[in-house]
C-alpha cells in the first residue's frame, strides 16, 4: 500500500475506485466496505483509494470535543490498513479552510482533480462541503455528467459500522475487551514509546515498560489488569498490562499503562511496541502495601498463564443461558428451581424486559447467585435478547423461554454437538408440552422444517396437530430452524447474522435468524438427547388475534429477506393462501382474526421497501461471510397445506421426508 500525505504530489491513478471516511478502528464493519471497495475496483480494472483526515473533522470542527476517543491512532489505522489489499491511503490534512470550501468545489476541485475517479463509494449519509450541505444525491448530480460511477453503501452496513463502533467503545470503557476484540476482528491494541519509569515494578520482583502514547485522544481501556501480547519488533511476547492510577502508591496520581514482558530482560526504553490486550484480568485495587502487591501481582501473573495456556489449547468453552422475563415473576418461581439445580455447567443470566410484579426482587432475595441484567421497559422478544447478548462475552448462548422446565444434564448434549462441528450455528433439545409430557410441543417439537412456501413445520408437529413422543424422533440431525424457545447458538454468528429482527418483535424471529444462517452455508440441529418441557403461551395466547397478526405479517417479511429462488411468485402464492385462511376464519365466525390477517398485510406493504433493503443487506452478509453454498437441508420442496388438508397428512413421518 502505498500513503500519499501531499495532495500536490499525487501520482495518476489508473481508473481510480476511491472511498472517503474516519475508518476509526477499522473494525469487521470496515473490512465489509473495503471488500465491496476491491471488488468495484477489480470490476473497473483499477486502483483503490482510502481517503482519511488527520486530525479527526471532529477535532477541528467542534474546537477538541470533551470524551472525545480514538480506537486508533493514524499510525495504528495505517498499519492496520496495509494488511487489507488497499493500492494506495492518502492522508488529508483537515483544516478549517478544507471544511470551508463549497460542496461543488469538494467533488470537482478535491475529488475530480486530484484522482479523476472511475467510480466513488460513499454511505448514505455521507456529508461534505461547507455547512455539510452536500449530500449523495449532490454527487450524483455533479459527477455522473463525467462517467464517474456513484456506488452507496446499503445504508444498513452504514448503520451497522456505527453500532459496531459505539459497541466497541462500551465494551472498552466497561474493561470487556474480549467483547471488544470480537467486534474488531482482532485484539485492541496500543501503540507507544517505552519511557523509563520509577522502578517500583523491578523492586518487586515485576519490571514494567511504561508506555508514552503519541495520540493523546487514543481510547484507553477501563483501569486494571490485562492478558497481553507486545510486539517488538517481528517478536511477539506474553505479558500482562497494567491501567490504572496506582492507589497504592498515593492518591491523585497520573492514569498509567505499565506491562510486565514474561521472561524478558532486553532494553527496549525510547523504542515503540504495540501492546495488544487480550483478557481482563481483574479491576484495580487500593492494596495497602508494596508486599500486598507484589503478592497480588504474582496471583495476577498465574491468571495470565493459565489463561493464555486455556487460550491456547482451545479448550475453553464458555455457555451463558438467558432467561427473558417480562413480568414473569409466576414462571421465576415455577421453573427457576430446576433450571438452577440441572445448569451446573453454564452460567445462568436473567434479562428483565422493564417488569413492574416484582420479578427482580424476587431473584434478588431468592438467587443472589445469579446474574441480572435489566432494561427500562419491554424490547420484545426479540429486542430483549438483541440487548442481553449484547452484553455478555460467552462462546455460546442459550436463549431460554422463562416457562421452560429443564431436566437433568439437558445442556451438555447441546454444548457437545457445537463442540464436535464449527460449522453447526444453532441447536435445540427436544420440546415437549409441559402439561402433556407424552407430547410434543407446539414451538419446535423436534426440529423444524419449512416448505416451498415457506410455511414452517415441525418433526412432530404439523400446524395444529402435535404428535405424541414415542422416541421417533429421538436422532440427532440437521434440521432447518431451531426452536426460539431453547435454542443454544454461537454468540459470534448471531451477532455476525444481525441478531433477531427487532421488527418482528415476537414469533416468526428464530426461523428468520436461521435461514440467513443457512443462507450462510451452516447448519441447524435438533439434540433429542437433551429434553426440556415447555409451558407456551407466555409471550401471546395462541388464542390472541394479535398473535395471528405477527405470524401472518413476519412469515411475509422471512420470505422477503431470505427466499432465493421465484421471489415474487411465492409472495404472491403466500398472499392467496392468507385470503384462503381469512375465509376459513370468517366461516368460522373468527371475524378477529380477518381483521389481523388484513392488518398483517397492511403492515406488510407499508414496511416492504425496507424489507427490501435487509433483503439486499442479507445478500451482501452471504457474500462476504458465507463458508459455502446456501445450505436448504430442512427445506422440504413441496406445500406442506396441500399434503396436510388435502391429502391427510398430519404426521411428519406420513410426509416421507428423507
Amino acid at each position: 500500500m502505498q500513503i500519499h500525505v501531499d495532495l500536490e504530489a499525487l501520482p495518476r491513478f489508473k481508473n481510480a475506485v476511491l472511498t472517503i471516511g474516519s475508518f476509526d478502528g477499522l473494525h469487521r464493519g470496515h473490512m465489509t466496505l473495503l471488500d465491496q471497495l476491491k471488488k468495484i475496483t477489480s470490476r473497473h480494472k483499477g486502483e483503490s483509494i482510502v481517503i482519511t483526515f488527520d486530525p479527526h473533522p471532529r477535532l477541528v470542527l467542534e474546537n477538541d470535543p470533551p470524551n472525545f476517543a480514538l480506537l486508533t491512532s493514524m499510525d495504528e489505522k495505517i498499519s492496520l490498513l496495509e494488511k487489507t489489499g488497499i493500492d494506495h491511503l492518502v492522508i488529508v490534512p483537515f483544516t478549517l479552510k478544507f471544511a470551508q470550501q463549497s460542496a461543488e468545489a469538494y467533488l470537482h476541485d478535491f475529488l475530480v482533480r486530484n484522482f479523476d475517479p472511475k467510480a466513488i463509494v460513499v454511505g448514505y449519509d455521507h456529508r461534505y462541503g461547507a455547512g455539510r450541505i452536500g449530500d449523495f444525491d449532490l454527487m450524483v448530480q455533479q459527477l455522473q455528467p463525467l462517467d464517474i460511477e456513484i456506488v452507496e453503501i446499503d445504508p444498513l452496513l452504514i448503520e451497522q459500522i456505527a453500532i459496531s463502533s459505539s459497541a466497541i467503545r462500551r465494551a472498552l470503557m466497561t474493561g470487556d475487551i474480549k467483547k471488544a476484540n470480537e467486534g474488531l476482528g482482532y485484539n485492541f491494541f496500543i501503540r507507544g514509546t517505552v519511557t523509563h519509569g520509577d522502578m517500583i515494578g523491578r523492586t518487586l520482583g515485576f519490571p514494567t515498560a511504561n508506555l508514552s502514547l503519541k495520540e493523546k485522544h487514543k481510547a484507553i481501556p477501563a483501569d486494571g489488569i490485562y492478558l497481553a501480547s507486545i510486539i517488538i519488533g517481528n517478536n511477539n511476547y506474553d505479558g500482562m498490562a497494567y491501567i490504572g492510577h496506582r492507589p497504592v502508591l498515593g492518591e491523585a496520581l497520573a492514569r498509567v499503562i505499565e506491562v510486565n514482558i514474561f521472561d524478558f530482560e532486553e532494553d527496549i526504553y525510547e523504542k515503540e511496541i504495540d501492546l495488544q490486550l487480550v483478557e481482563y484480568i481483574r479491576g484495580d485495587m487500593a492494596l495497602s502495601s508494596l508486599d500486598e502487591l507484589q503478592t497480588q501481582l504474582q496471583r495476577d501473573k498465574e491468571a495470565a498463564i493459565a489463561l493464555r495456556k486455556n487460550k491456547s489449547s482451545g479448550k475453553i468453552t464458555s455457555t451463558a443461558v438467558i432467561v427473558l422475563n417480562f413480568n414473569g415473576v409466576n414462571y421465576l418461581k415455577n421453573f427457576l428451581p430446576d433450571l438452577v439445580q440441572h445448569t451446573s455447567d453454564a452460567e445462568i443470566i436473567i434479562a428483565d424486559n422493564g417488569s413492574t410484579d416484582g420479578s427482580v426482587d424476587f431473584i434478588e432475595t431468592n438467587y443472589p447467585q445469579l446474574n441480572i441484567i435489566r432494561f427500562n421497559e419491554n424490547y420484545g422478544f426479540t429486542g430483549g435478547y438483541n440487548r442481553a447478548i449484547s452484553e455478555v462475552n460467552h462462546e455460546y448462548v442459550l436463549l431460554l423461554n422463562s416457562d421452560v422446565r429443564v431436566s437433568p444434564g439437558w445442556i451438555k448434549p447441546l454444548v457437545d454437538l457445537l463442540d464436535s462441528n464449527k460449522s453447526i450455528a444453532a441447536v435445540q433439545p427436544k420440546i415437549l408440552s409441559e402439561k402433556f409430557h407424552s407430547k410434543f410441543d407446539y414451538a419446535g417439537a423436534a426440529g423444524g422444517y419449512v416448505d416451498v412456501l415457506g410455511y414452517p413445520f415441525c418433526r412432530g408437529r404439523i400446524f395444529d396437530d402435535i404428535e405424541t413422543d414415542r422416541a421417533q424422533y429421538n436422532d440427532a440431525q440437521e434440521v432447518f430452524w431451531a426452536s426460539g424457545a431453547a435454542m443454544l447458538i454461537r454468540r459470534e454468528l448471531y451477532e455476525l447474522a444481525g441478531g433477531l429482527d427487532e421488527y418482528f418483535f415476537a414469533h416468526m424471529e428464530e426461523i428468520d435468524l436461521a435461514w440467513r444462517l443457512k443462507n450462510m452455508g451452516y447448519q441447524v440441529w435438533v439434540q433429542p438427547e437433551s429434553v426440556i418441557y415447555h409451558l407456551g403461551g407466555g409471550t401471546l395466547d395462541a388464542t390472541s388475534p394479535h398473535k395471528t397478526y405477527l405470524n401472518f405479517r413476519n412469515s411475509l417479511f422471512v420470505i422477503v429477506k431470505n427466499e432465493s429462488s421465484h421471489l415474487f411468485f411465492k409472495i404472491l402464492c403466500r398472499l392467496c393462501l392468507d385470503g384462503v385462511a381469512g375465509v376459513r376464519f370468517i366461516l368460522q365466525g373468527k371475524f378477529s382474526f380477518v381483521i389481523a390477517i388484513l392488518k398483517a398485510h397492511l403492515h406488510f406493504y407499508l414496511k416492504l421497501n425496507h424489507y427490501l433493503k435487509q433483503r439486499k443487506f442479507n445478500l451482501n452478509l452471504i457474500n462476504n461471510h458465507a463458508i459455502s453454498t446456501p445450505n436448504n437441508t430442512g427445506k422440504w420442496n413441496r406445500l406442506i397445506i396441500w399434503s396436510y388438508f388435502t391429502k391427510g397428512k398430519k404426521t411428519f413421518q406420513s410426509l416421507d421426508i428423507k
